[in-house]
């Protein structure tokens, strides 16, 4: 059987290999520098910040500039210009070599960015603020089996009539307490990571065709945020049904310095975060996951893809986003799921 995959494999290498052969003249590619512009508004958030740096031209060397102070930049909500400061430092939510402009941002609102730096062309953009993520309930549950897994599904209703974009990501938190009798005498919160899916159950990502699926290429999604389209469920409610790995509370009993018997339990709970995209931001995490995967393309085999830009003279994305947030949900027992309702 790997004999025979093998041989496929090759086949289809040697298919790439013959039809990769593209001539054109470097002349023709404009090399002039241009800017590269970030802002992802955040629907609930004062604080939206915009990062700015060049692009590099065809035949130049080093890294891009990273945070050019001394821009010119326009920041309008619905049309209203917001003061834009600039940023040295990081410091509490604000990267380094920044610019940020203080104003809250709610569902609905038209965001408008300009830069301007040193002649280069001015780069432009706009993007409007999404509603929230329809969620109607979220529940983890244990699923059966020799390897006992965990199943987060997440019921939403999608809107009818637009073209949605939604994400979701989860991370898991490890819980130390000990007790003496029914007292508590510490609880620490510990080992905060973000969790990984499995899509057996779930058509929406279980989705591959073409190359992908002859030769079962995984698909891996940025820093664990998944994302998708309503393209399957124009207009349904919908339950998403994602797998992870479980993790089994465990107890225990000992006797402390002063002959009291503690115990010590360790658990686990779980946060979910639900996204609700604008297409724009959407676009630009379907390019960046799709440059990742693009096995075949990094060994030559296969064109490479560019990241995707809603700016105009420039590169980057303005996009914006709304997140809604689960409280901390304890992990799941045999026949009892935990369940979060909006």
């Amino acid at each position: 059987m790997r004999f025979f995959e093998s041989t496929i494999i090759c086949v289809l290498l040697a298919v790439f290999i013959s039809s990769c052969d593209s001539y054109f003249e470097v002349g023709e590619l404009d090399s002039e520098e241009q800017l590269v512009v970030y802002c992802l508004p955040v629907a609930g958030q004062d604080t939206t910040v915009i990062q700015l740096s060049k692009s590099v031209t065809l035949g130049g060397s080093g890294l891009p500039t990273f945070g050019l102070a001394g821009a010119e930049i326009n920041f309008n909500v619905n049309g209203e210009a917001k003061e834009v400061l600039w940023n040295e430092e990081g410091r509490g939510i604000l990267p380094p070599m920044c610019y940020y402009s203080v104003a809250k941002i709610k569902a609905g609102d038209v965001i408008e960015v300009e830069a301007a730096y040193k002649g280069l062309p001015k780069a432009t953009s706009r993007t409007v603020v999404p509603q929230s993520f329809p969620v109607e309930k979220v529940e983890l549950t244990c699923k059966p089996g020799e390897n006992v897994g965990m199943q987060v599904r997440v019921t939403f209703t999608d809107p009818v009539g637009s073209d949605d974009y939604f994400g979701v990501k989860m991370v898991r938190q490890e819980v130390f307490q000990e007790s003496v009798g029914d007292v508590v005498t510490d609880v620490a919160y510990r080992n905060t990571v973000t969790c990984d899916f499995a899509f057996d159950e779930e058509p929406i990502f279980n989705n591959k065709v073409g190359l992908d699926a002859a030769l079962n290429f995984d698909y891996d999604y940025y820093d664990y945020l998944y994302i998708w389209t309503d393209t399957e469920i124009q207009g349904r409610t919908y339950t998403l049904r994602m797998d992870t790995s479980y993790l089994t509370p465990e107890e225990f009993s000992y006797t402390n310095w002063d002959g009291n018997v503690t115990t010590a339990k360790v658990y686990y709970r779980y946060k979910i975060y639900l996204y609700r995209l604008t297409k724009e931001f959407y676009s630009f995490l379907k390019s960046v996951n799709d440059i990742a995967n693009n096995n075949l393309g990094l060994h030559g085999f296969a064109p490479l893809r560019g990241s995707y830009t809603n700016v105009s003279n420039g590169f980057g994305v303005v996009g914006g986003c709304q997140i809604s947030e689960s409280p901390w949900l304890d992990s799941p027992v045999e026949d009892n799921s935990t369940v979060w309702g909006i």
